[in-house]
């Protein structure tokens, strides 16, 4: 008995000595932590195509008879109207050479090509002149067969072009080709531009022309959803943490993501809105550990 009240007395006293021996951590050697406050966002998930521009009104013009070009009215780029004289053929047959034959526009628009030149002897079939109109230009696409379910007529999109950098013009799914073409796995969507856009998107619309190439967009599956910052996750043991500070003192929380955005992340599952969560420590935060709280504030 007297041996078991010595062994009880040693280690009260050992206690005591270590108690006294280790200071009691001061404000300044808590770690400290970076913290922000968890948000909701509005998230949409985001399908991008190339999309060209056609010209729903152009013409090929080609020689009807063997013929040399005996005069050429017309120059690449001159606006031309229907009916009006692009150039006359004479024959190359001796009965009809004293009858010149003046081809004529058969559609208002532009000469985008100009494949003879005045003097060439052409023969029938010939390609002379390729005219396109710039009022109305058709908006086409292709669809990956795995994305044409997910899109559907109506959805609104925006479209955009290397050459004007800045601009943004609105569109619409117009119609979807009801074939998937076996050579390239897709299908052609159609656009229609937005009829009720502002006055100026359509003044600029006539700065596009055909061939041109841009970049269409679809935003979908809009929803409110918590996104963090990639650094705020850690890994441990196969699974995903955050950690969180309530009262100073650190929580881990175990954590489900979904979709990445650069250098964030959506949080699916195990945090909440107004949470405050660590960014970056000084050191290593143990479960329940308490820390002094640094805001966290955005580089401008």
């Amino acid at each position: 008995m007297k041996c078991q009240e010595l062994y009880m007395r040693y280690f009260l006293y050992l206690f005591l000595c270590i108690a006294i021996s280790t200071p009691l951590r001061s404000e300044e050697d808590k770690p400290k932590a970076q913290v922000i406050s968890v948000s909701e966002e509005s998230l949409f998930d985001t399908y991008a195509y190339p999309v060209s521009l056609e010209a729903e009104n152009e013409s090929e013009v080609h020689a009807e008879i063997s013929s040399v070009i005996k005069d050429m009215k017309v120059k690449l780029g001159d606006s031309v109207q229907a009916g009006q004289p692009l150039l006359l053929l004479q024959h190359t047959k001796m009965e009809y050479s004293q009858v010149p034959v003046m081809v004529k526009s058969p559609i208002g628009g532009q000469i985008a090509a100009i494949s003879k030149k005045k003097g060439a002897r052409i023969e029938a079939g010939e390609l002379l002149l390729h005219i396109v109109s710039r009022e109305n230009l058709l908006l086409r696409f292709e669809i990956p067969e795995m994305e044409v379910n997910t899109l559907s007529l109506g959805l609104p999109g925006t479209l955009t072009f290397l050459s004007l950098p800045g601009q943004t013009f609105t569109c619409a799914l117009q119609g979807i080709s009801p074939r998937i073409d076996t050579a390239t796995g897709t299908a052609t969507g159609e656009l229609r531009w937005n009829e009720k856009a502002s006055a100026a998107e359509k003044k600029l619309r006539t700065s596009l022309y055909p061939g041109m190439l841009g970049r269409l967009e679809f935003h979908i599956h809009k929803r409110k959803a918590l996104v963090i910052p990639k650094r705020a996750v850690s890994m441990e043991k196969n699974t995903r943490i955050a950690r969180i500070v309530q009262e100073n003192k650190v929580i881990k929380r175990t954590i489900q993501t979904g979709k990445e955005f650069f250098d964030r992340v959506e949080v699916v599952k195990g945090l909440q809105a107004n949470d405050i969560l660590v960014l970056q420590s000084s050191q290593y935060l143990r479960e329940g550990e308490t820390v002094q709280i640094e805001k966290y504030e955005k580089k401008k």
